[in-house]
């Protein structure tokens, strides 16, 4: 059961307006474009995720979209947030085109596209610490909760992916 539906992000709609208002020679045009870009990128990813998640109608699901939870003087931030009477799972999106390679050994993604190589956050290390994070807020606000769970989806379907073993793993 969908607790908190997916809508356009605040920030999208606010890089969107500046797109169209800013002059076309600013300095900050090729920047608020990529930007732009890559939030409607994520937003796209995670409209494909959220339409699967959809089908999940049995009201021992509860799942929320965009969860913003604050900890101490700070907040972080989940795309989705699964709750069951049994578990607790916390969904990253990444909606990343191209060869993306993920090494767990120096917490890196890079993703080659084009003939461009880029390197990226390690959705793997991010999801993690979210856990983290929501063990530490439940514990903070003294809850009780269920295993938690976590994974990284990548929504596009033309995204070729690898994942590095550490070099400990290749020895005999």
């Amino acid at each position: 059961m969908i607790c908190k539906e997916l809508k356009i992000p605040l920030i999208l709609e606010k890089t969107e307006a500046l797109s169209d208002r800013i002059v076309q020679h600013h300095l900050k045009v090729p920047l608020i474009e990529k930007d732009l870009r890559k939030r409607k990128a994520g937003y796209n990813g995670e409209s494909t995720v959220y339409y699967h998640l959809t089908f999940l109608k049995d009201k021992k699901y509860k799942i929320f979209y965009n969860v913003r939870l604050p900890i101490l003087s700070n907040h972080f931030q989940m795309d989705f947030l699964i709750l069951t009477p049994y578990y607790i799972l916390i969904i990253e999106v990444k909606n990343i085109s191209g060869m993306v390679t993920i090494d767990p050994f120096i917490k890196q993604l890079t993703r080659t596209h084009k003939g461009v190589t880029e390197g990226f956050v390690d959705p793997i290390s991010q999801v993690q610490r979210h856990k983290l994070l929501l063990q530490k807020w439940f514990i903070i606000h003294k809850l009780k909760y269920p295993p938690i769970d976590h994974l990284v989806v990548f929504s596009n379907p033309s995204t070729t992916l690898n994942y590095t073993l550490s070099p400990a793993a290749d020895d005999p």
